[in-house]
């Protein structure tokens, strides 16, 4: 299974890399990429030369927050075509069923899944990868970008009820707390955000409904890069249900 994702992730490495003292030209070239992935957005690359990239720069820099801070930077442009039809939507909860409808734009790794309880919500992610873990750097990276995708809703300050995280926790939480807030879990039994249920209908005064058809309309041009595949959909369900315990063959 060769799992692909928009480039956007190394374009906006290449500002934060170069900030540690890292050239992130040598970095994609010697993961075996091509320089232009830094440059153009769009391209899809190889999720596992991705992380690569991301794990190697970390330990060469000595910084455990490389991804966090990746994710930090995260702005709506960045979710590339889809941005203008987010952007749009009346609520968080609309935003969501968007982001998923038209993942397959996006990545084939990223898997958001939104579950209710009676007062708050939780937005757990998942990465499809191949791998047993898909590191550190990627999944607090992802958080990140999920957390900016929220605040595009909600507001510029916003914070989380909590964060969590399944990895353990770095030696400082400094950085951590200055881009989540102080109510971070680290070796959890998932990646993801919890958030106040009324957050998800809380009315985006920015919609504006005519804007968001346009760009539907737009989307609705754009080739498919593939058509949907029942076991990668597969692969994604168990990523999100294994956690919970709820993986057996009739809940997939």
């Amino acid at each position: 299974m060769n799992i692909l994702v928009r480039s956007a992730t190394l374009a906006k490495y290449s500002d934060v890399a170069r900030g540690l003292g890292i050239d992130p030209v040598q970095m994609v070239c010697h993961a075996g990429l091509d320089r232009q992935c830094l440059l153009t957005p769009d391209l899809r690359v190889p999720e596992a030369l991705v992380s690569e990239v991301f794990e190697e720069s970390a330990q060469a820099a000595q910084c455990a927050t490389l991804g966090l801070m990746v994710g930090a930077s995260w702005r709506l442009s960045d979710f590339g075509v889809i941005s203008l039809l987010l952007q749009h939507q009346p609520t968080l909860r609309h935003t969501l069923q968007e982001l998923q409808r038209n993942r397959h734009l996006i990545s084939d790794s990223v898997v958001i899944d939104l579950t209710e309880y009676p007062n708050v919500a939780v937005l757990q992610m998942a990465l499809v990868t191949g791998r047993a873990h898909p590191g550190r750097q990627r999944m607090e990276l992802a958080i990140g970008a999920l957390l900016s995708l929220c605040r595009s809703q909600l507001g510029a300050h916003w914070l989380p009820r909590r964060v969590h995280f399944s990895h353990t926790a770095p030696a400082s939480l400094l950085e951590h707390q200055k881009v989540f807030g102080n109510a971070i879990e680290f070796g959890a039994e998932f990646d993801g955000i919890v958030l106040a249920k009324e957050d998800l209908d809380r009315v985006n005064p920015a919609s504006d409904a005519n804007m968001a058809k346009y760009a539907q309309n737009f989307i609705d041009l754009q080739p498919r890069v593939q058509e949907r595949n029942i076991a990668h959909d597969v692969r994604r369900s168990v990523h999100v249900l294994l956690p919970r315990g709820r993986s057996n063959i009739d809940q997939v």
